[in-house]
């Protein structure tokens, strides 16, 4: 599986919480050393005997080949770079493990899994601030250091199964605090290991992070004139298996559907195009309408569509003078946030009103209730979903 002529180096953990040693083989061209996050990661990651693990942004595979030693049953390491795999199987036969056992997936983020869960996820996101690309790939991760925190975070939940685990590296530099507040809210509990400290690096823009540190969204320290930042690792436990109230009416309907995660926060139609990788076409927006009397409806359409606000009101007689609801009204009566309203599993008991191009599309994409996660289904399943109360007509402008 490795040419004889491959040079390896010999890299030793010891994982805190079982107590084993762990010497590890890499092969050592075209990869950098174990960075000093992969350090902290393999050496306080929890895994328990048998679990399923998920090495996200597997790299070299190294921290995969670590969570198998510890016990994991199956390990999916997941990274974007292609022919990564190449290096991987490379490392994985090295150290003595079977090749056939662990799952090689290519792909951005989450995207590559479909609806597959795992016992635990283990993660070490580059976390240093960075205004542009001054920062080498493998570091950068937005202007407050949580591009790939957010992201990963806040999916975890719709790929772990019950009371399963996130383990993820956390920097000083890109708010702590907020990953903690954050993964709480989602319904996690947290476990903090750390701090762990370690200086700058010569690349790091000082100048940026101290401006955020100056308004509370970092934490850094001098000693001796040189700068430190501190890194934790950060284990989240979950309760039940997550799923979105869109994901419950359409797991009850037996209707499939794929998750499309979005790395990124989409506000527009054109943009959740773009993070899902789909056209614009199948998209179906959702749009809440409100008459003079404060009665509401929701208009459906492709994405590319504009809206006829008066042919929305033929299908609902009784309504007059439609305007569209201001934010407070959509999550009041939906129940989502604008930008990512589902034309079901809404908060209030409102007609429907879908444009009949909809009718036209063989797969459709909607929101899931969660603005970074679409999910793409059959048209047919949708309106078999949505029911006899949603009404079809032509409702966007320029129609025949």
């Amino acid at each position: 599986m490795y040419r004889v002529d491959h040079e390896f180096h010999t890299y030793t953990f010891v994982n805190r919480p079982s107590g084993v040693t762990l010497a590890l083989e890499l092969v050592s061209e075209t990869l950098m050393p174990p960075s000093f996050s992969t350090q902290i990661l393999i050496e306080n990651m929890p895994i328990t005997q048998g679990q399923s693990v998920l090495d996200l942004g597997a790299g070299a595979a190294i921290v995969g080949i670590a969570a198998r030693k510890l016990g994991a049953s199956g390990v999916t390491l997941l990274e974007i770079e292609e022919d990564a795999d190449k290096v991987m199987q490379i490392n994985v036969a090295r150290n003595h493990e079977d090749v056939s056992e662990f799952d090689y997936v290519i792909g951005d983020l989450y995207a590559p899994l479909g609806r597959r869960r795992f016992d635990h996820i283990v993660a070490n996101p580059p976390s240093i601030p960075s205004l542009g690309e001054d920062l080498p790939r493998s570091y950068r991760s937005g202007p407050d250091g949580r591009f790939l925190h957010d992201a990963i975070q806040f999916l975890a939940r719709y790929y772990l199964k019950a009371n399963g685990r996130l383990t993820i590296v956390q920097g000083s530099l890109s708010n702590r605090d907020l990953s903690l507040a954050n993964l709480a809210r989602l319904g996690f509990s947290c476990t903090v290991t750390g701090p762990f400290e370690t200086p700058f690096r010569d690349f790091y823009p000082f100048d940026h992070i101290r401006k955020l540190a100056d308004a509370g969204h970092a934490e850094f320290f001098l000693r001796d004139g040189v700068a430190y930042e501190n890194r934790y690792v950060i284990t989240a436990t979950i309760g039940d298996e997550y799923h979105s109230p869109v994901m419950r009416i359409l797991d009850a309907s037996h209707a499939g559907f794929r998750m499309l995660p979005h790395k990124r926060i989409a506000m527009t139609v054109p943009l959740a195009a773009a993070e899902r990788q789909v056209p614009v076409e199948e998209m179906v927006k959702c749009i809440l309408l409100k008459d003079k009397a404060g009665k509401f409806v929701l208009a459906c359409l492709t994405g590319e569509a504009d809206l006829d606000v008066q042919r929305v009101r033929e299908h609902v007689p009784g309504y007059a003078r439609l305007s569209f609801a201001s934010p407070q009204e959509i999550t009041a009566i939906t129940g989502y946030e604008l930008g990512s309203v589902a034309p079901f599993s809404l908060r209030a008991a409102i007609p429907v009103v879908m444009d009949e191009a909809v009718e036209r599309c063989e797969r459709v994409n909607i929101s899931s209730g969660d603005p970074r996660l679409g999910l793409e289904l059959a048209r047919t399943e949708l309106m078999r979903c949505l029911g006899d109360r949603t009404r079809v007509g032509v409702i966007r402008k320029n129609a025949a």
